[in-house]
């Protein structure tokens, strides 16, 4: 438990304050440390995770390793775009910054409450458990996969956030790809454990976006 607490502010830590230690005026601007922390507060209302983990099994895919790069790749980008290539208009306050924020606060939320939803059933790995059962009350109403919509609305937003518009890019299309990939691998395990259950679930709750796909 106390190594996911380590994670949960080191990682933040290294990719928001440490990327733009470069340029330590960045320090000195809140959305910067509004962004830390709704991100620590995200790893930490989540599974323990490693971002280098040599436990994966094999029906996972590796699609947990991709998400956690993506993340890190899309971040790291939109803080080194905002601190070095748009400063210092990228820490202006403006309708965008609170745009950008919203969303994340969004994001956090939803994210968090597929992870209190599922309990013990929401893992870092693809894992259908014995007792697993179909969930459609809470989040599961509006889509199958609400953690993956909750965490792509997230870290898309933080470029938002920082006037970063090329890392927005990247985040929506190289988080998009990750999460796709990872539901593919996740929806045959539940419909092979759970059965025309799942079947019958999917028939009516859209995957990733609500009422688009």
């Amino acid at each position: 438990m106390l190594s996911k607490y380590i994670i949960a502010i080191a990682v933040p830590f290294v990719l928001f304050l440490g990327v733009a230690a470069g340029n330590l005026e960045t320090w000195n601007h809140p959305q910067l440390w509004l962004i830390f922390s709704v991100v620590v507060a995200a790893c930490i209302w989540q599974p323990s995770y490693k971002p280098v983990d040599s436990e994966i099994p094999d029906h996972d895919r590796l699609t947990s390793t991709q998400i956690v790069w993506s993340v890190y790749f899309s971040v790291i980008f939109s803080v080194a775009e905002a601190a070095y290539l748009r400063y210092p208009e990228s820490f202006q306050w403006d309708i965008f910054t609170s745009i950008g924020l919203a969303l994340a606060v969004v994001g956090f939320g939803l994210r968090t409450w597929a992870f209190i939803t599922l309990g013990k059933h929401f893992t870092w790995h693809i894992t259908v458990f014995d007792d697993h059962k179909v969930i459609t009350d809470g989040p599961y109403k509006l889509v199958r996969h609400p953690g993956y919509t909750g965490a792509w609305i997230l870290y898309s937003a933080v470029p938002v956030m920082l006037h970063s518009w090329y890392g927005v890019a990247i985040a929506v299309v190289l988080q998009f790809f990750a999460y796709s990939r990872r539901i593919k691998y996740e929806e045959i395990e539940l419909r092979e454990k759970l059965g025309q259950k799942y079947a019958d679930y999917g028939k009516t709750v859209k995957t990733l976006i609500p009422y688009v796909w």
